[in-house]
């Protein structure tokens, strides 16, 4: 199973998580994570080079608001654009597409979750580890026997 998950914007974080019986892992070395952020106008490109060699379960993206005032998520124009990209992508490769709230999904995993898993990447604003942060969200809506592997509990 793979499952990537996506804090989409103007820089957008990415992580791919690889389960520990998944077939083809040829783009990990040395752990069942990869994380980055890029630019968003490269971010499909770089999700797209890694479904080339394995398709995956699911991609889990960052939910968000667009709008004004101190109400608003984001005022990014990046991240719908992004999100319907990514939309189109799993159907595509006919794999699952969420949408998920930010709030739940940095609850249960904060910085130090990320630390003990392996999945922290020190980044000036942590768009990969948010991404990180949707996939175990991801994990612990909908496979949860990975879930509990994963944290260890």
């Amino acid at each position: 199973m793979i499952v990537i998950g996506v804090d989409p914007g103007k820089i957008t974080g990415i992580a791919f998580w690889c389960s520990p019986d998944a077939a083809a892992r040829p783009w990990l070395q040395g752990g069942p994570w990869l994380l980055t952020e890029v630019p968003a106008y490269k971010a499909v490109k770089t999700i797209r080079m890694v479904m080339r060699s394995c398709v995956p379960t699911r991609i889990a993206c960052e939910r968000f608001v667009q709008g004004s005032g101190r109400r608003a998520m984001t005022h990014q124009p990046e991240a719908p654009e992004l999100t319907g990209e990514l939309r189109e992508l799993a159907r595509a490769y006919d794999c699952h597409f969420s949408l998920q709230l930010p709030g739940p999904a940095k609850k249960m995993a904060p910085n130090s979750v990320l630390k003990k898993i392996g999945a922290y990447l020190p980044t000036p604003d942590g768009h990969a580890n948010d991404g990180a942060r949707q996939v175990i969200r991801a994990l612990a809506l909908d496979h949860k026997p990975y879930f509990v592997e994963l944290l260890g509990i």
